[in-house]
């Protein structure tokens, strides 16, 4: 609502982020910023927005994963025995079916079990399971609980998890040809360290999106970051992959690794969408699922919306459908709809790759808007958040060789020191994330924006060239 007071008003002026620069160079005074010059929000997000989308591209394009230069072909035989371990069934079930895809392509099948994922167990049927029952007890409220509790938790996992490795369970598990392990990296690592000695070690292919240190106790993170050097660098039994530039530019700043990322590939949903052949008299716009819109800045949002289409007389012309909290559509359903709108409160949700696989038009805000959407409504829980940050040396080095120009974490503890941080740090982030990086997603500073682009667009174009890039 500030937002769109602001470009109301016709004036060069955020009256939300343009307040927090000002109190973020209050707090500094005395010392030099880039950010503190006088000048406003989107001032500086326009004259630091080449070089932050140079420096997104550049990550992109660089970590590209290497091609064998003759591509092994695996014998004709049985399935492949693969285990997924993680927590995050929506992530591992992409991953295992799009790992299942290229096994078929070799002439090969897998046959899939999964281990953890206990807060959606029924996707992926495993609910009561060992490891998601250890799993469940270990990250029940671990954002809630103080950091003693969660210390003792977690030499309560160490103790759990060693006791059933050494009675041979989950018995499934051990009779795996391959892991794939999906985050956090923190359970991988405990899998390959608990492995019962007399065991032959089993390979693993990680595939992670979040922090690195997601739910690692303090203590722990420096013998765990290093733990994760030593697995990209030196370990012939693991091959770890990033879903994104942004998740790579973590592992590259945090540790010094350079790990190739590919992203979430859904590739069943392409075809499902077709845009209208002719502009249709009404458009049909979805606003996707996602916690901001649940907030009381969504259900503004949402207010203004309704507000700028009855005041100008546009119902007829735009339907807004907003897929909220308890309201469920089928991928086809979804397709029918002319756009799609998603507010993402984090870097790397799954349903905006879900979304550009389809080839639907996409509307995402831009960099203020977002800052504010993740500055606000997810603060404390944010992938950026100051306790996912730790840095060995080669990381630090690493940060400075490659000209990252902020750190990728907040750097208050509490949303109370938010002036600590810049809001042109999370702008910054923001160009690292595909929603800049991957083309042709259309970005929007306010609900008057929003509106005008939604009515003005050329849908089979931005079709066309999303598939292409597909």
């Amino acid at each position: 609502l500030l937002a769109d007071l602001g470009q109301l008003s016709h004036q060069d002026v955020d009256l939300f982020l343009d307040p927090w620069l000002r109190a973020h160079c209050s707090s500094r005074r005395g010392s030099t910023s880039p950010w503190c010059t006088g000048a406003g929000f989107d001032q500086l997000l326009l004259a630091g927005t080449q070089q932050w989308a140079q420096l997104g591209g550049a990550l992109y394009r660089n970590l590209q994963p290497s091609s064998p230069l003759s591509p092994a072909r695996p014998d004709i035989g049985g399935p492949l025995a693969v285990s997924v371990i993680g927590t995050h069934s929506g992530l591992s079930m992409a991953v295992a079916e799009a790992f299942s895809a290229a096994l078929r392509d070799g002439g090969r099948n897998a046959s899939i079990a999964y281990f953890g994922h206990w807060a959606w167990c029924q996707n992926v049927g495993n609910c009561g399971e060992q490891l998601a029952e250890l799993f469940r007890g270990y990250q029940l409220d671990w954002a809630e609980s103080d950091m003693a509790m969660n210390m003792a938790k977690y030499k309560e996992l160490v103790a759990s998890l060693g006791e059933l490795f050494g009675h041979s369970e989950p018995r499934a598990l051990f009779v795996s040809d391959m892991f794939l392990c999906t985050r956090p990296f923190l359970f991988c690592w405990l899998v390959r360290k608990l492995w019962p000695p007399g065991q032959t070690q089993v390979p693993m292919l990680h595939y992670y999106s979040g922090p690195v240190l997601f739910d690692t106790p303090p203590a722990e993170m420096p013998d765990v970051l290093s733990a994760f050097r030593a697995t990209v660098l030196e370990s012939p039994l693991d091959l770890v992959v990033s879903s994104s530039a942004l998740q790579s530019a973590w592992m590259l700043g945090m540790a010094g690794v350079a790990v190739p990322h590919v992203r979430p590939h859904t590739t069943q949903l392409r075809g499902l969408y077709s845009p209208p052949v002719e502009r249709p008299n009404q458009l049909l716009a979805l606003v996707l699922r996602s916690t901001w819109i649940n907030s009381w800045a969504g259900e503004a949002f949402r207010s203004v919306i309704d507000k700028l289409l009855q005041s100008s007389s546009l119902e007829g012309r735009l339907d807004v459908g907003w897929l909220l909290s308890g309201k469920f559509l089928q991928y086809e359903e979804i397709a029918q709809f002319h756009a799609a709108v998603f507010l993402p409160e984090q870097p790397d949700k799954l349903t905006f790759w879900e979304q550009y696989e389809m080839s639907m038009p996409l509307w995402l805000p831009a960099a203020g808007f977002w800052t504010r959407i993740h500055a606000l409504g997810e603060y404390r829980y944010s992938v950026f958040a100051h306790r996912w940050k730790a840095e060995l040396l080669e990381g630090k080095d690493a940060m400075a060789a490659c000209g990252i120009p902020a750190p990728l974490f907040f750097t208050g503890i509490s949303q109370d020191e938010l002036e600590t941080d810049s809001p042109l740090s999370p702008a910054i982030w923001f160009h690292l994330t595909d929603y800049v990086i991957f083309p042709h997603v259309q970005l929007f500073r306010s609900s008057v924006e929003l509106i005008e682009q939604l009515l003005g667009a050329d849908l089979a174009a931005i079709s066309k060239e999303m598939a292409r890039f597909n």
